[in-house]
C-alpha cells in the first residue's frame, strides 16, 4: 500500500469500524414484555443452567424485525437510548443513535446484515456476502458462522482492498435473571464479530439474553478496535431493555479519538426518544 493511499485509507479503515463498534448490540422491534422493574438499567444473572433442545431459538428470537422502538438503559446510568425498525421491502432498516442497519431475510429465514451507515458522518460498511446475524434456527451445540467481504465507503473515497468480517453464535446457557422488566429465564446467547480492514481491526464478544416470544432483553458486550496495531479503544458495556417512558428526550455528546495524528472517529451523537410506533417525535 503507498503512503498515499495509507493517509485515505487509515482514517477511513478506522472511521468504519468505529461505525461498526456496537453492531448488533441492541436489537429492535417491540414485543410483549413483563411489568417494568423500578431499578432502570439493573441486570442480574440469579441462576444459570446447560440448555436443552426446547431452548432452540428462531431468527426472530434473536433479531426481531418486528417494525417498531425499544427503549434501552445502560447499566452504568447513563441515559436511555431507542432503536426503531422499519421495514423497507424487501429489507428493513434498524436505527439506532450511533448507526442505520439494512437487514434482510436469508433464502432459509435467517437474518443478515447487507449494510451499516454511520449516524455522525456517513462512513458506510457494506457486506458483500452480505453478514448472517441470526441463522433461521439456532440450537444447543451449533455454532454456526458467517464470513463476508467488506466493502468501506466515506464520501469519495471507497476502500475495496481486501476487507473481511467474520461472525459466528451459540447457545451458551439458560440463565434466571432480573432486569427492568422483571425476573425471568433467558437464553444466553454468546456471539464473536471480527472484521479487518486496511490498518485497522475490531474484535467484538457479545452476549445477549433473549427471551423466546419477547427478544432480546439485555446485552452483554467487550470490544477492541485497534487502529496500525495501536488500542484505541477498549470497552465493556451492559445494555438492558426497558418500556418507553420518562428520561431525557435527547442527549448530545461530541467525542474525538486522536492515534498518531489521525482521526479513527470523530463523532456528534444525538439521542432522541422515539414513539411507541418508531417515528420519532
Amino acid at each position: 500500500m503507498s503512503a498515499a493511499t495509507a493517509r485515505v485509507a487509515g482514517p477511513l479503515a478506522a472511521a468504519a469500524l468505529a461505525a461498526c463498534a456496537g453492531c448488533t448490540s441492541a436489537p429492535g422491534g417491540p414485543h410483549d414484555a413483563p411489568a417494568p422493574m423500578r431499578d432502570a438499567g439493573a441486570f442480574e444473572i440469579l441462576a444459570s443452567r446447560a440448555p436443552s433442545a426446547a431452548d432452540a431459538l428462531r431468527a426472530d428470537d434473536i433479531e426481531p424485525l418486528a417494525a417498531g422502538s425499544v427503549r434501552w438503559l445502560t447499566t452504568d446510568g447513563g441515559p436511555p437510548f431507542e432503536v426503531s425498525t422499519e421495514e423497507v421491502p424487501p429489507r428493513f432498516e434498524r436505527r439506532d443513535p450511533v448507526a442505520t442497519r439494512t437487514l434482510a431475510r436469508t433464502a432459509d429465514g435467517g437474518v443478515a446484515l447487507e449494510r451499516q451507515r454511520d449516524a455522525s458522518d456517513g462512513a458506510v460498511l457494506v457486506f458483500t456476502g452480505p453478514l448472517v446475524l441470526a441463522p433461521a434456527r439456532l440450537a444447543p451445540g451449533d455454532e454456526p458462522t458467517s464470513t463476508s467481504g467488506v466493502i468501506t465507503e466515506r464520501g469519495q473515497a471507497r476502500d475495496n482492498d481486501g476487507g473481511r468480517a467474520q461472525r459466528s453464535l451459540r447457545i451458551a446457557s439458560v440463565d434466571r435473571v432480573r432486569t427492568p422488566l422483571g425476573e425471568f429465564d433467558a437464553v444466553r446467547v454468546d456471539a464473536a464479530l471480527t472484521m479487518k480492514v486496511p490498518l485497522a481491526s475490531l474484535r467484538r464478544e457479545t452476549s445477549t439474553w433473549v427471551r423466546p416470544g419477547t427478544g432480546p432483553v439485555a446485552v452483554r458486550s467487550d470490544e477492541q478496535v485497534l487502529v496500525m496495531g495501536i488500542v484505541p479503544r477498549n470497552r465493556r458495556e451492559t445494555s438492558t431493555w426497558v418500556r418507553p417512558g420518562t428520561g431525557p428526550v435527547a442527549v448530545r455528546s461530541d467525542e474525538q479519538v486522536l492515534v498518531m495524528g489521525i482521526v479513527p472517529r470523530n463523532r456528534s451523537e444525538t439521542r432522541v426518544r422515539l414513539s411507541a410506533t418508531g417515528g420519532a417525535r
